[in-house]
């Protein structure tokens, strides 16, 4: 029986025809994938994106003619559709160019292995099927300007003494964290530490990134390290992370909870268990369900939980859970969580004598 109209059509960027080729026999043997085209340059991957509509793309980032960033915004802009990075570390090692692709509207990102053994084919089918789910999203260069956005509540949330923000956030993750950070001033008055699932070969360009396009500090979360005003701490490979009511970090070497190593309900439990209600738990985009669990935690010690909105996600997976647990306070888009972080601002009174 022919089931091809089931299977998910996917088009090759890249321009070595033995990638391609190697993406296509590992594509076509997993069963459930049709190449409907390939292009070896980004002019030719912006008109078959057009022409052939696939579900799916795999795209490289260093091309001829037109580079794999200026293809991303320019399919998102005309064409929307599903777009998967693969590209060379060496690529992905200039911290600006792997990300800069999710900014103007990736969704993930992958480095091509030296040798495709069966565990980096099986990770590829894993991801490629993932993002298959993920709904298609217009994206004018990673703006979220284009939607109509309520706005705040007469009252927006504020809460005595926010001691610790913590974020968790996935699939789409890291545009809108930058989205947010890039609005917290270098003397933001409330400590930030995030979790963001990613490959660990993007980790260290994810976190210098981040440092490079936003004012705050941010740093990647290791064992002991504090965590004070002014600085962002990031949780993104190998261990848990937790926090002590000492304001430090404890890295934790549990195996991964729903899927994940750092997890982000590890995170949110150990925020609700060392500051109760001064913790604000922010869960942002993503698939699956890690991190709600943990916001119903906080949610019930009192502290101030905030799904994103479906409007603004690009996965309303984690959020979506959070919300039918009954954990969330406000469902609010970026811009409206940028605005009550500013409130939350406003509402601390400095510390006379802290060195902090």
């Amino acid at each position: 029986m022919d089931n091809s109209t089931t299977k998910i059509s996917v088009l090759l960027v890249d321009d070595s025809p033995l990638v391609r080729a190697i993406l296509r026999q590992v594509l076509l043997s997993a069963g459930d994938f049709t190449i409907v085209g390939e292009a070896g340059d980004g002019q030719e991957a912006v008109r078959l994106a057009a022409t052939l509509k696939p579900q799916i793309i795999t795209m490289d980032l260093a091309m001829p003619l037109l580079g794999g960033l200026e293809a991303i915004t320019q399919i998102m802009s005309n064409a929307p559709t599903r777009i998967l990075v693969i590209s060379d570390p060496s690529v992905v090692a200039e911290r600006n160019a792997a990300f800069d692709a999710i900014t103007r509207g990736a969704l993930d990102l992958v480095t091509k292995p030296a040798a495709w053994i069966k565990s980096e084919r099986d990770q590829l089918i894993q991801t490629l099927h993932r993002l298959a789910k993920v709904p298609v999203v217009f994206h004018p260069r990673g703006s979220y300007e284009h939607r109509r956005l309520k706005p705040l509540p007469a009252k927006p949330i504020v809460i005595n003494e926010p001691e610790v923000i913590v974020i968790g956030a996935s699939t789409g993750g890291p545009r809108v964290l930058q989205e947010i950070l890039a609005k917290r001033p270098t003397d933001f008055p409330i400590p930030i530490v995030i979790v963001q699932h990613l490959g660990e070969d993007f980790a260290q360009g994810f976190i210098d990134w981040l440092d490079s396009t936003v004012n705050i500090s941010v740093r990647e979360a290791h064992n002991n390290c504090s965590f004070k005003p002014g600085q962002v701490l990031v949780g993104i490979r190998g261990h848990h992370i937790a926090l002590s009511s000492t304001k430090r970090i404890r890295l934790q070497a549990d195996p991964p909870r729903n899927g994940h190593q750092p997890s982000i309900d590890i995170l949110f439990e150990s925020a609700a268990e060392a500051f109760g209600a001064n913790v604000v738990g922010i869960l942002l985009t993503g698939m699956g369900s890690d991190g709600a669990f943990g916001l119903n935690m906080i949610h019930k010690t009192g502290g101030i939980t905030i799904a994103q909105n479906e409007a603004s996600c690009v996965v309303f997976g984690m959020p979506k859970v959070a919300i039918e647990l009954g954990g969330v306070n406000s469902i609010l888009s970026i811009n409206e969580i940028n605005q009550l972080l500013d409130s939350l601002a406003k509402s601390v009174k400095p510390k006379v004598g802290s060195d902090l």
